[in-house]
């Protein structure tokens, strides 16, 4: 595990809340209050790429808030494929669920290239949600999104074919990591096909084809490992087929 360091090293309060306050952040609606009290109770942890922030089983206990970088949540199934459940980027939190209830983690978190986070003991967390209505309601927006999201990735594993399911989890990123271009949403975040294979049950050479055939069709561009939607409309049409 990384060591840490405080927000003032090189990390100073205001460049923590400029992260916090970005569009992509789940809790930007949050009190100046508040915002200062979390900031106030963490303290800045580095992780290398492929280093653990938790492994399914473990207790948690600390909320991890990215700042840089990503943190995949995955599981390793007994034969050993990789799920890859979300890939949380800058402003998006790991752990909040077993915060909050005391369970254990119900997923491995292991960070994807040199990846900061802000990192907030439990104790503080719970207290800040019980005194702040705004903090409060944006982590049950959270859980919102994420239970919905639950809900779709096992509709998809239940019915949808391969191509719908690529469709779906491409909206999906297009959705939270995705950036307005003139070609289109580019899909904003440090993305392999094999991490994208491993969210949807695919191998890399079975997502590496469907991409091709969604590049042919013009409902993708690539370019190295950014993917650009650039028919939304088709990309619809293909992840509701059903």
């Amino acid at each position: 595990m990384a060591g840490n360091v405080t927000t003032s090293d090189k990390w100073p309060p205001e460049r923590v809340a400029a992260v916090l306050q970005s569009p992509a952040s789940h809790i930007r609606s949050m009190s100046k209050e508040a915002l200062d009290h979390l900031i106030g109770a963490g303290s800045i942890s580095h992780y290398r790429d492929g280093e653990s922030l938790g492994s399914a089983g473990d207790p948690i206990k600390d909320l991890h808030i990215v700042l840089v970088g990503t943190i995949r949540a995955e599981n390793i199934t007994p034969d050993g494929r990789t799920h890859v459940f979300a890939m949380l980027e800058p402003g998006n939190l790991s752990g909040l669920f077993g915060v909050i209830d005391g369970q254990p983690n119900p997923h491995d978190h292991v960070a994807q290239g040199s990846t900061v986070t802000l990192r907030i003991p439990a104790k503080s967390v719970q207290q800040l949600i019980d005194s702040d209505k705004d903090f409060r309601d944006a982590v049950l927006a959270l859980f919102c999104e994420r239970l919905r999201f639950s809900f779709s990735a096992m509709h998809e594993y239940a019915i949808g074919t391969p191509v719908a399911r690529l469709a779906s989890r491409l909206l999906w990123l297009a959705q939270s990591h995705g950036r307005p271009t003139k070609d289109g949403t580019l899909l904003d975040l440090r993305l392999t096909q094999d991490s994208l294979g491993a969210m949807i049950g695919l191998s890399r050479q079975s997502t590496n084809g469907l991409l091709k055939d969604l590049v042919r069709d013009g409902v993708l561009s690539m370019a190295g490992r950014k993917i650009t939607v650039a028919n939304r409309e088709a990309l619809l049409s293909l992840a509701y087929a059903e």
